[in-house]
């Protein structure tokens, strides 16, 4: 056998060894390997918890490979699960910052079958100036929140904002779904690259763009003003009242729908 025969095959041997224990084991073990070969050691889940009694007018989150989620509490808080990093936090003039780094392993090489880390922030019932959120590799979710500028981005994974009030919002995601559902905004914006834009029930000026995936809005009430645009995938639009929507170049009046396609099909309900 030839030495670049057998440097193939221990690369093989070596991962199906890695897969066999990665499989075998749960969410909360690292599996590694190093020159001795391949192992696995429990990884200690730590958990950080806060809660703020100063004023707080706007809050910048970001997290990475994490679970992020942002929803109604008592108190505006956080509550961050994780394995090495502890989230850098602060508030300053009335901003409330929390930082928190995915796991870094180094020289090892660490395996989840799901997002193990968890970033929770809570707020309370009240309208915030400003809320931004970010996510580089992980779920991303807002749930009953008013502020009058909403910004949500997202890299690789889901983004899913229900219940939410704001002047204006916009939310980009380079590679998952964007699902929205029960949104009072003046002025919505939505951009995917790769994945599905779906609403139900959502009011104001609405802009959806998408290069590759489905554009779906359900519940658009009559008096709504959309432009759509898809490169790759499909536009529907279903609205409350089917006889108040016609399709127009210009899309100038409020009930308005501007639609446009390179590759896809394009249905509105009447």
């Amino acid at each position: 056998m030839s030495t670049a025969s057998k440097i193939i095959l221990a690369a093989g041997l070596t991962g199906l060894a890695l897969a066999a224990v990665m499989f075998g084991l749960g969410a909360d073990t690292m599996v590694y390997f190093d020159q001795d070969g391949v192992h696995a050691m429990p990884r200690e889940r730590q958990v950080t918890e806060r809660q703020f009694d100063e004023t707080i007018t706007a809050i910048e989150v970001r997290g990475d490979n994490q679970a992020l989620r942002v929803e109604r509490g008592e108190k505006f808080g956080f509550r961050a699960e994780y394995y090495q990093h502890a989230p850098e936090y602060s508030v300053e003039d009335g901003v409330l910052k929390i930082d928190i780094a995915a796991a870094s392993w180094h020289w090892q090489l660490g395996f989840s079958l799901e997002y193990s880390e968890r970033l929770t922030v809570m707020v309370p019932d009240q309208l915030l100036d400003r809320l931004q959120a970010e996510n580089d590799n992980g779920s991303l979710k807002i749930d009953q929140v008013s502020a009058k500028q909403i910004s949500v981005q997202n890299s690789n994974g889901s983004i899913e904002l229900s219940e939410l009030t704001a002047d204006r919002l916009t939310a980009t995601n380079g590679n998952g779904s964007i699902r929205l559902r029960d949104l009072t905004l003046s002025e919505g914006t939505f951009q995917n690259s790769n994945g599905r834009i779906f609403g139900d029930r959502i009011t104001g000026r609405l802009t959806a763009y998408n290069a590759n995936g489905s554009i779906e809005f359900n519940g658009v009430p009559a008096d709504a003003y959309l432009e759509l645009g898809n490169n790759n995938g499909s536009i529907r639009v279903d609205g409350d009242r089917k006889d108040d929507y016609y399709i127009t170049g210009d899309a100038l009046s409020k009930n308005a729908l501007h639609a446009r396609n390179s590759n896809g099909s394009i249905k509105v309900n009447r």
